[in-house]
């Protein structure tokens, strides 16, 4: 049986959850269909994307929460808080999420991830790692063993979290950051792209550079 899906944001982040969609109806044929795409304010250069990708714009975000009563929904946001606030919304609504793997991520043993995360091309996650509901782990980024991404986290392209971390909610590491072995990443906080990370980043913080600071 077919899933209906809509994804929630035209964007960058939009578009990578329809190639993943893409990459596993390929995998196993017919198993997701695209509604569309929703989006309060999309960017006239995204619908021009959108449009060459052949998905349509529904419209904001109350047309899917209310025309397609058997649509799950992707939400498909690199922002960690306005993927928050997005899936409240969905949520209240009483409407389901689902959740995206790419065929070619590598997972090891004694993997969880939750509801809503999206995993995308090229990720490799090692055993033991535990990752909440709505995480975004970008194409090829490394995932240590035992580490535990909380919920709403980012994970951006070519990011290495070691092993035994902890990312705290709605944290966001930037494209080509590393974090060490052991350490905690806090609730909100913001690693800097190409940032080192060698000692804990506390809640709320933005650290950025090498050493991070």
């Amino acid at each position: 049986m077919t899933t209906e899906l809509i994804v929630v944001g035209a964007g960058g982040a939009g578009r990578e959850a329809i190639d993943i969609v893409t990459a596993l109806n390929k995998a196993h044929p017919s198993c997701f269909t695209v509604v569309g795409v929703v989006d309060d304010g999309p960017r006239a250069a995204h619908l021009e994307r959108l449009e060459r990708l052949g998905v349509p714009h529904l419209g904001a975000l109350k047309v899917g929460l209310t025309s397609f009563p058997a649509a799950r929904f992707v939400v498909g946001v690199a922002d960690p808080a306005v993927r928050h606030r997005l899936y409240a919304q969905i949520s209240a609504a009483s409407r389901s999420f689902t959740t995206l793997i790419h065929p070619d991520a590598a997972l090891g043993s004694d993997v969880t991830i939750g509801d809503g995360a999206l995993i995308a091309a090229g990720v490799r996650i090692s055993t033991g790692v535990r990752i909440d509901e709505q995480v975004h782990v970008a194409a090829g980024a490394l995932i240590g063993h035992d580490t535990h991404l909380s919920g709403f986290t980012t994970v951006s392209p070519g990011a290495i979290v070691s092993g035994e971390v902890t990312v705290g909610p709605g944290a966001f590491v930037g494209a080509g950051a590393v974090v060490l072995q052991n350490l905690r990443v806090g609730m909100g906080s913001v690693v800097g792209a190409a940032a080192c990370v060698v000692g804990d980043v506390a809640a709320s913080t933005t650290v950025k550079g090498v050493p991070a600071r």
